[in-house]
């Protein structure tokens, strides 16, 4: 991985974090989140 990938990787990880925190304060579990994420997937090519 170079050093730009590991930026990019850094960014979607604090990106995550902040996604499950809020997640967390509507009240969703893990497995609400989890489910939510499979039924709107999308393919990226």
């Amino acid at each position: 991985m170079n050093s730009t990938e590991a930026k990019l990787n850094q960014v979607f990880d604090e990106e995550w974090v902040a996604l499950m925190h809020a997640a967390r304060e509507i009240g969703l579990t893990l497995e609400e989140v989890r489910e939510f994420i499979h039924q709107n997937k999308v393919e990226i090519k």
